[in-house]
């Protein structure tokens, strides 16, 4: 409801804007979509626009721009203006363009160049494709998203995001998914922990205190009882193999019966997970 509205005609008005001005047209795009996913600040962008399958405002505008460009060639009075837009020097809306088309392209298009159906379709992918790839090596290359970059390989809106009903533990999947989480692979980034020194609080072992120790390995009680309600509840319909997480992870994300049942472990597992820091620090406080 509320993107149409503050990006129509932004294939006019988005070219002239300064770059202050961009990053703010750029910010309330992507805080609505936080409030979608009900996902803290701190989640990294690329895996927001990836997770709801969207793409970036400046990919949307160059799209909207190739389809706003072919509608004025087809009219004979605006295929002159578009020319003149194409050809004038210094002009921030030609140079947007230009830079579109060698996206697209690798060369520029002169302006007598038919703008058809068959060019919007192609560069319409390419702007895409480009765009999604971009994202999904973007994820690769950060620590925070070391599993989700494996679960996450195509650009696509998630189907749990409409299978699952329930608010809390919809949300509850999307922060462990995105890496938005008490977990203290997490959070040992805001208090400059070195990564290898976020061992796991609840077995005190050697591991890193990450969604796949946590979720499928650790041996702290709760989280072995939760672990085993769950695999009573989906052994009907996939093997549970602990010793292979991240593949036992993608089967229990690709059925929306089992999703829905992974949501819920989710959930109860981050309620004692928050539980036991609520206690730790209460102890902490009366020792003190």
């Amino acid at each position: 409801m509320v993107m149409p509205i503050v990006m129509y005609g932004a294939e006019i008005w988005y070219p002239g804007l300064n770059q202050q001005l961009k990053k703010t047209v750029k910010s309330f795009y992507v805080n609505n979509l936080r409030r979608i996913l009900r996902v803290g600040s701190q989640t990294a962008i690329p895996a927001i626009l990836l997770e709801l399958g969207v793409f970036p405002v400046e990919t949307q505008v160059k799209i909207s721009l190739v389809k706003f460009a072919e509608k004025m060639q087809n009219n004979p009075t605006d295929k002159i203006f578009l020319n003149e837009l194409l050809t004038t020097k210094n002009n921030k809306w030609s140079k947007f363009w230009n830079e579109l088309l060698l996206e697209c392209l690798q060369e520029p298009i002169i302006p007598q160049q038919e703008i058809n159906q068959t060019f919007i379709y192609e560069a319409t992918t390419k702007l895409q494709q480009n765009s999604a790839q971009i994202m999904l090596e973007q994820i690769k290359e950060m620590h925070s998203l070391s599993m989700y970059s494996v679960l996450k390989s195509s650009h696509q809106f998630e189907d749990y995001l409409s299978q699952i009903s329930c608010t809390r533990k919809r949300t509850a999947l999307s922060k462990f998914r995105l890496g938005n989480n008490i977990l203290r692979i997490h959070t040992g980034t805001y208090t400059d922990e070195a990564r290898e020194s976020r061992k796991c609080r609840f077995c005190n072992g050697d591991d890193l205190e990450d969604e796949i120790h946590v979720f499928f390995e650790c041996s702290f009680p709760e989280f072995q009882s939760l672990r085993n309600i769950l695999q009573k509840q989906v052994q009907s319909e996939i093997y549970v193999d602990y010793a292979h997480p991240i593949d036992t992870l993608k089967s229990l994300l690709q059925k929306g019966t089992t999703s829905g049942l992974f949501a819920e472990y989710v959930f109860q597992m981050f309620k004692v997970i928050n539980a036991s820091f609520k206690q730790a620090k209460k102890i902490k406080t009366v020792l003190i």
